[in-house]
């Protein structure tokens, strides 16, 4: 072996020649073969051949010069050899070596020259060989970072390259766990089922297919006595049985094994964990909305009053909810004092006939929201509401004499205030009672005035 080619180099520049270059119709491709070399036996140590070549499209090739990446952690040279395309045209000098610096900045180089004045080789063919040995498993990129082909003139042949990758006892890809979600809740009923899934993994062997085993398990580390093993799996969901568990936290992880040589990923790059809870769960907290707890409200002309409340989420898996409303005139709705009970599926909000509401009375009203498993949450308040007809003084449900008489009294005959004051406040002031309400109602009555009603 030669380490000293820039002698050769110089002299070469000195020839005088007179060689006439070829016409390149296509360029020049060097290459390392085979491009994919697979090293599966399990034993570290194995020694194999990685030539260096040419194809046909190299013409009047006199010098080659290479630059190889190379992983020495990974593999180690045993030798190098002149290839026969070199080796049967006469005198050729030829000189290969590691250029070691570091485990991440290394290569190997290789150098062929054809002495003579007129020494030139056509392709395809073997220029050298390099016998390599595998320290460790992994994969090994020998990709061509520099290659240089020149003529008989010492002229640059246009020319492609390419390198090899070496795969050493090389497991599968690991799998990437999908459901259920990193801290994902999951709940279930006696009877029930959900299901572990994950992304599919592939061998870099030919042919190879893929075996999975599943660890689940109540400890992040795995401990055998609380960890349950799954071997053989063909398929990417496996699935749990809600009577086979119980609360609490599982930790699961997925291992890729190739099913004719055995190699196997590591299952501990991406370890994931859910929630899990027996049984269903009872709906989340949810609160009223309108009408807003102490209101008073105007009744007259309307069929129905809107009565809304905010969502109840649920954990549990395709949950419904069932909303029942309740309307009484006891705040502690004891058995029998309920003016109304109605309900809606999904459905946070409610129309409440008028007809059935009672005037100038506090009535009170709450939500329950039932699961589909029958469990249920109660809404965090119970409001009051107080409902009144303007024009009404008596809560009779119709203006008529009998108001205008009310009116009168209670104005100047000391009469009676209505139980609602705002009942009387015909043209809206804002609970004033004077002479202009009367006028009001008289205009109504009697002179087609506008109707008592603020929303009109």
């Amino acid at each position: 072996m030669i380490c000293n080619t820039k002698s050769y180099l110089t002299g070469l520049a000195l020839v005088v020649l007179v060689t006439v270059l070829p016409h390149w119709s296509h360029a020049a491709h060097i290459y390392l073969e085979p491009d994919t070399i697979y090293i599966t036996d399990g034993s570290i140590g194995t020694e194999f051949d990685l030539e260096v070549r040419v194809d046909a499209s190299t013409v009047g090739m006199r010098l080659y010069e290479l630059l190889v990446n190379y992983q020495p952690g990974l593999l180690d040279t045993v030798s190098f050899t002149l290839g026969p395309l070199l080796d049967n045209s006469g005198y050729s000098v030829f000189d290969a070596y590691k250029i070691v610096e570091s485990d991440e900045d290394t290569a190997l180089y290789f150098l062929g020259i054809l002495m003579g004045p007129d020494a030139v080789v056509d392709g395809p063919g073997v220029v050298a060989t390099v016998r390599l040995r595998t320290k460790q498993a992994g994969e090994a990129d020998l990709g061509i970072f520099n290659a240089v082909l020149t003529d008989v003139n010492n002229d640059t042949i246009p020319s492609t390259s390419e390198g090899s990758i070496v795969f050493i006892n090389t497991p599968p890809d690991s799998p990437v766990l999908i459901e259920p979600a990193w801290g994902e809740s999951v709940s279930g009923l006696p009877g029930e089922e959900f299901d572990l899934v994950w992304s599919e993994s592939r061998s870099v062997y030919p042919g190879e297919g893929i075996l999975y085993t599943l660890d689940y398990s109540k400890t992040s580390a795995f401990l055998p006595e609380s960890t349950v093993t799954v071997t053989g799996l063909i398929d990417t969901t496996f699935t749990l049985y809600v009577d086979d568990l119980r609360s609490g936290q599982y930790y699961w992880r997925v291992k890729a094994i190739g099913n004719i040589y055995g190699f196997e990923s590591d299952p501990d790059l991406y370890p994931s964990w859910f929630q899990f809870v027996y049984g269903a769960v009872e709906p989340e907290q949810y609160d009223l909305l309108v009408p807003a707890d102490g209101s008073l409200i105007n009744i007259n002309n309307k069929e129905f009053l809107l009565y809304d409340w905010e969502d109840a989420a649920s954990a549990n898996p395709n949950d419904t909810i069932k909303y029942i409303l309740y309307l009484s005139s006891d705040p502690a709705f004891t058995p029998g004092s309920e003016l109304h009970v109605d309900s809606t599926e999904d459905v946070s909000e409610m129309n409440i006939p008028t007809a059935i509401l009672p005037l100038a009375e506090w009535g009170y009203w709450k939500v329950n929201a039932i699961n589909k498993y029958d469990l249920y949450r109660w809404s965090s308040s119970t409001f009051s509401i107080m409902h009144y007809w303007r024009g009404d003084l008596d809560n009779s449900r119709f203006i008529d004499i009998t108001d205008l008489v009310f009116l009168v009294d209670y104005m100047f005959a000391d009469g009676p205030a209505p139980d609602v004051l705002e009942a009387a406040d015909m043209n809206c002031s804002g609970g004033i009672i004077d002479v202009s309400d009367l006028v009001f109602l008289v205009d109504y009555m009697f002179l087609e005035g506008p109707y008592p009603d603020c929303d009109m």
